[in-house]
Formats: structure tokens, sequence, C-alpha cells
């Protein structure tokens, strides 16, 4: 089953009404207890994430662009400070945490190269970007595969008819 936008707001809108926030202080036998610092900062976490999920809810709702959702539902990166973010973990350097920022204008382009080649297509695409390959030493399966997808890339070019 698929949900539509307004289907998620409410089932996303349900979790968070059944999430306990903590008083600033309540009083019992006449002794006031305040609020911790733990309890503050759990009430602050909650209040972000709803803020974000109704930020983030209201963006898709007002943007319907299918390739981001399609890049969002095959978990190839995720949505962050109002731009797609392809994840690129352990991808170009060993135990390095990576992603890429990625223009509305390119996400046709890592579809195509994500279903022609798969992973290999995005590391690709990365490394056309920012000019580098994967390191060669540590990461040399990521290496090698940027290698053939840029090699079939220019064989498909030379073979276009237009």
């Amino acid at each position: 089953m698929e949900l539509t936008v307004k289907q998620l707001k409410a089932v996303v809108g349900n979790c968070f009404d059944t999430v306990g926030m903590y008083p600033l202080s309540v009083t019992k036998l006449g002794v006031t207890i305040n609020r911790t610092d733990w309890q503050s900062g759990f009430n602050y976490g909650v209040i972000e994430i709803v803020k974000r999920i109704e930020e983030t809810i209201e963006f898709f709702e007002k943007s319907q662009n299918e390739d981001l959702l399609k890049l969002l539902e095959l978990d190839l990166g995720w949505w962050q400070n109002n731009k797609f973010r392809l994840n690129m973990n352990d991808t170009f350097y060993w135990g390095c945490a990576d992603s890429q920022d990625v223009d509305e204008k390119d996400y046709k382009e890592i579809l195509r190269l994500y279903d022609l080649y798969g992973n290999a297509g995005l590391i690709y695409w990365v490394s056309e970007v920012r000019g580098e390959l994967p390191d060669k030493e540590d990461m040399e399966v990521n290496y090698n595969s940027v290698l053939k997808v840029k090699e079939k890339e220019k064989d498909e070019k030379n073979n276009c008819k237009y």
C-alpha cells in the first residue's frame, strides 16, 4: 500500500501525538519538582524532529519532483538543508563519511547511470563532478568500476547517432 502525502502527515502526526512531553514542573504533595536537563533535552529533540518532518513533508507537497522521490525511495542518499545528498560513505576513501550535493538538474542523469551501472554509475558521476577517482590503494574495486563505466559512457557517446 502506498500512502499519499496527506495520509503520511496523518500517520506521522499520530506517532508524535502519542509521545509524552515533560512539563516544566510538577507539584506532588506540595513540593514542586522542576524538569531535569535531560527531560528538557528530550522535549527539544522531539520538537525539532517534528519540525523537520513537517518542513520535509511541506517541501515534497510543493515539489512533486518524481526523480527526487525515486532517489530517496532507492535510498541513494538523503534530503538535508534543502538539497539531495548522494551517499558516498566509504567510497572514495576508507572509513570516510562522505556525500555529494546534487542539483535538481542532475537527478535524471543520476537515475540513468544508476539504472545502467548500479552503484558504479553513482561513483562515476561523483568522480566526474569532483574531478577525482576513488583512492586506488584503499578503494580499488570502486576505482576500477569508475574506469569501466567511464569507458562504456565514452563508447555510448561515440555510438550516438544524433
